[in-house]
């Protein structure tokens, strides 16, 4: 099977790249088509959100295409094994689900555009239906909903710090992709949570690990401040606030810490 190669986007016709992720279970190969639509006229989408990972492109998903003569044709396009694993997850098991995910709506090849591009990001987020949250797959922490009895209770506990400490909160871009969103959504595995909820949850844990608090031994409270920031809303922040929240984020191109801190700030905010 040959290699999928990328079209070029038109910047005349403000084009964006959108995935259609097909059905399937979780033993099917990942099927999608990339289709390049016109960001003005409002499109539908989600925003994928997710920790990178290895950047190693190790996996490879089959990119179906027409060609004009409505004869489908096949190419395979590499992928991180961590994006492998959350298209998994987030595929439907009957319809069609139209995301926007960096990795293959940016053509990883191309530096010229990944530079143009990347200095978007706000917008695309900000656009999207809603932003969806991948925080990985399920694990062995698994909460007891009708536990009792203190063993039960701290096992619960230590399975919520496991989740918020998984690698997508130390993440540079999250600031920006969050930041942007109208509407968003936790996943972890098959499940979801509104991001609200999420926030309002986060926030009592938070008060709970203040002092001698119940929580305080099972919680980092400095690792919980340096999240905080990333949980409070965003109607603009001065810029020295916001490169403290963000100096120990993490991102593999120094150069990104610049547009990811740009793109929250607001043409009114104050420089200091």
């Amino acid at each position: 099977m040959p290699t999928y190669k990328y079209s070029s986007l038109r910047a005349d016709r403000n084009e964006i790249r959108l995935i259609h992720l097909y059905p399937g279970q979780s033993h099917h190969d990942i099927c999608v088509n990339i289709i390049h639509v016109d960001s003005s006229q409002d499109p539908s989408y989600e925003a994928l959100s997710y920790a990178w990972g290895d950047p190693a492109r190790s996996e490879k998903i089959i990119v179906r295409s027409r060609s004009p003569g409505s004869v489908h044709s096949f190419a395979t396009l590499s992928i991180s094994h961590n994006l492998s694993i959350a298209l998994r997850h987030l595929r439907l098991s009957k319809d069609v689900r139209t995301l926007w995910i960096d990795a293959i709506s940016i053509n990883q090849d191309d530096i010229e555009e990944r530079s143009e591009e990347v200095a978007k990001m706000g917008p695309l987020y900000s656009n999207a239906r809603r932003v969806v949250v991948w925080l990985g797959g399920s694990s062995q922490d698994k909460l007891e909903r009708s536990s009792s009895g203190w063993r039960a209770d701290i096992l619960n506990w230590i399975a919520i710090r496991n989740l918020l400490n998984r690698p997508w909160f130390g993440r540079l871009w999250i600031f920006q992709e969050i930041g942007h969103a109208t509407k968003a959504v936790v996943v972890v595995g098959k499940d979801e949570l509104s991001w609200e909820a999420f926030r309002v949850a986060v926030f009592w844990i938070i008060y709970m690990t203040e002092g001698k608090a119940p929580l305080s031994d099972v919680f980092d409270a400095a690792y919980l401040r340096q999240i905080e920031s990333l949980l409070q809303e965003n109607p603009g922040r001065a810029l020295e606030r916001l490169l403290d929240s963000t100096k120990k984020a993490i991102c593999y191109d120094p150069r990104d810490r610049i547009y990811a801190v740009l793109s929250l700030l607001h043409e009114q905010d104050p420089i200091r």
